[in-house]
């Protein structure tokens, strides 16, 4: 439930994070997320309206199709914003010939946010190789965090070497610490999402005991202040155990988003979904960490597409990998790449892998906004007569 008011709070709160780049004001924006999308009725509508600038809008299903009309759009237009997900700026590198990014000027392009999943860093310094010779530029990345339930932190600083990153231990972060690492093969990039914006409040908690951590340990975020919306529309219960969390110290309420990260040096970083935490042979492990693992194995499995989850077999939790190959591979040999797969979780996770399924090129289910669903590919998985060891 948004109110008018909280609606104005968020448009003035975004307006206030990018003062300084007056250039904002002075062209257009391209949007093709969904209306019905926070993100997409703020980028198309309320903030274009806000800041008097022009918005182009374009069909959502047009850009997943190609993402090649977006970037388009954004040079015929000479557009200054326009952001999206994590895989959209992924499909600009997959799915965009160096025939079609020769034809664009990019050099309009002044802010780019990203937000709504995790911020892969290999997805950004490859888009920002392939599209900086017709003019984009590092400093456009603003990393965000925020779910329509609130608004959290942006990171709008114009720095040429952006991202903003941490390279941490990955077995300290499976056990709740963040530990610098002093390697950058075997160390875990993880994407900053900037500080929180003015009168917003960022807690890291334990969900268990509800007590706040301090920096560089990894708890659930919780968010206060004035942004948060007022709850869920006709869900009461809910409502209280999401929006009226109190920590053990009696401060709050508090949104609990779901959502784990840590703060390190004032700054939010995200690791995952609460609910996407697997605990596998007394691991806790990440999913996305382990996808992203598993898509480096070969180079027939498409970047950002698989999810991973967890099955119990002989009442243990086994892993179980679902990953997208590109179309010129679907002939290649199976078994090769599901034993690439598996030695590579085996190297970095000491971890057997009880399935590898390999499906074709945008199988996988995903949201209308193109946010992969886990839960649903392992609902799918069960129910498959052909789930077996053997996939």
């Amino acid at each position: 439930m948004l109110s008018h008011g909280h609606l104005i709070r968020r448009l003035a709160a975004l307006a206030d994070a990018v003062s300084d780049l007056e250039y904002l004001t002075d062209g257009p924006t391209v949007s093709w997320m969904p209306l019905y999308h926070i993100w997409g009725l703020g980028a198309a509508v309320l903030q274009p309206m806000y800041l008097n600038i022009d918005a182009i809008v374009l069909p959502t299903s047009t850009v997943i199709e190609r993402p090649v009309r977006w970037l388009r759009a954004i040079s015929r237009y000479r557009a200054t914003s326009s952001g999206g997900p994590n895989f959209a700026f992924q499909a600009c590198v997959d799915a965009v010939s160096v025939e079609e990014a020769r034809t664009l000027d990019l050099r309009c392009w002044q802010i780019a946010p990203l937000g709504a999943e995790t911020i892969r860093l290999e997805t950004l310094d490859q888009f920002a190789t392939r599209y900086e010779a017709v003019g984009f530029q590092r400093r456009a990345f603003a990393i965000t965090y925020g779910l329509s339930e609130g608004m959290a932190t942006v990171d709008a600083r114009q720095t040429p070497d952006k991202p903003v990153y941490v390279r941490v231990d990955p077995t300290a972060l499976e056990e709740g610490r963040v530990v610098n690492s002093s390697s950058a093969q075997a160390g875990q990039a993880i994407v900053s999402c900037g500080l929180p914006i003015p009168g917003q409040q960022v807690k890291i908690v334990d969900p268990e005991q509800k007590s706040e951590l301090e920096e560089d340990r990894v708890g659930e975020i919780w968010l206060g202040g004035s942004l948060v919306a007022d709850g869920y529309w006709n869900q009461a219960e809910q409502t209280e155990e999401v929006f009226h969390a109190q920590l053990s110290s009696g401060q709050g309420p508090f949104l609990r988003t779901g959502d784990l990260g840590f703060i390190h040096q004032g700054e939010l970083y995200v690791t995952g979904r609460l609910k996407d935490m697997l605990i596998i042979h007394g691991k806790n492990l990440y999913a996305v960490d382990l996808e992203h693992t598993a898509e480096q194995a070969h180079p027939a499995l498409v970047p950002t597409a698989s999810i991973a989850f967890s099955v119990q077999v002989a009442l243990e939790e086994q892993l179980v990998l679902v990953l997208e190959i590109r179309p010129e591979y679907e002939t290649a040999n199976v078994a090769e790449i599901t034993a690439a797969v598996r030695r590579r979780i085996g190297d970095r996770f000491q971890l057997p892998v009880h399935a590898v399924v390999l499906v074709e090129s945008g199988s996988l289910p995903r949201t209308q906004t193109g946010k992969l669903q886990r839960q649903r590919g392992r609902e799918l998985y069960l129910s498959s007569s052909e789930a077996s060891p053997r996939t």
